[in-house]
């Protein structure tokens, strides 16, 4: 139990926007981003802003971050960070893998 413990371990990091720009180890810190509601509300301009441009279109209401592999036991898909807007404004974050 302790040995998967080991293997699953990642630190959860607070929102930092140099780290998340160059997008090293993103997974750290979607728990933050999500549990601070920090996106919630804000116009699509305004998450461009803080999370960078990932090729995301204005004309789509949900928006993917890559947040890269998380360390999990048998783990073949990569995470993302999906973010729902409703009339440009942001409704919901959530990360998921992307299978």
């Amino acid at each position: 139990m302790l040995l998967i413990f080991i293997i699953e371990y990642y630190p959860k990091q607070n929102f930092n926007k140099k780290e998340w720009l160059n997008k090293n180890k993103r997974y750290e810190y979607s728990d933050d981003i999500i549990d601070s509601k920090m996106l919630m509300n804000k116009s699509k301009s305004e998450v461009r802003k803080i999370l960078g441009d990932e090729s995301n279109l204005d004309t789509s209401d949900t928006w993917y971050y890559d947040l890269g592999f998380r360390p999990e036991l048998l783990n073949i898909d990569p995470y993302s960070l999906e973010i729902d807007f409703e009339n440009g404004k942001v409704v919901e974050v959530e990360q998921h893998t992307t299978n």
